[in-house]
């Protein structure tokens, strides 16, 4: 079984949580970027749950993550043939920031609960990073083993 995630726009990573004193105990929480798109991220993945009739994977069964995430190409490279012939050649991948596991881990922590018992589940996960022509995204593809 396996199910395809799209989600329009720029991907955010995982945040390192923050942290406050609350009554003398320190409580841990996300940021305002990581919430929203692990939201966005949820309400995609529950559209596609319904449209591709996908069942909850309940504890103990073992699933495989992989998420492509495609970036907008800057207009200063849109500007240079010789990129953009690399590119279309398959030679250009985005090296920037994000990092690659922080965006694996907001996808998986964003579907936990939803479409699997607990991201430990996860047994096999990866992320890559493409350039993209068009509007960036973020495809997430998840399949039962």
């Amino acid at each position: 079984m396996i199910l395809k995630i799209i989600i329009p726009g720029d991907a955010k990573a995982q945040d390192r949580p923050r942290g406050a004193n609350v009554n003398g105990h320190v409580v841990f929480y996300d940021t305002k970027e990581s919430k929203e798109f692990k939201n966005i991220v949820a309400i995609y993945g529950k559209a596609a749950m319904i449209e591709q009739n996908w069942e909850y994977v309940g504890p103990n069964i073992p699933v495989k993550f992989h998420v492509n995430v495609y970036f907008e190409i800057t207009k200063s490279d849109r500007k240079s043939k010789k990129w953009m012939e690399e590119f279309r050649q398959g030679k250009k991948r985005p090296t920037k920031k994000p990092d690659d596991d922080n965006l694996l881990k907001i996808c998986q922590d964003a579907l936990n609960k939803i479409l699997y018992h607990d991201d430990s589940q996860v047994v096999s996960g990866c992320c890559d990073k493409w350039y993209t022509e068009g509007a960036p995204y973020t495809e997430i593809i998840i399949e039962v083993l």
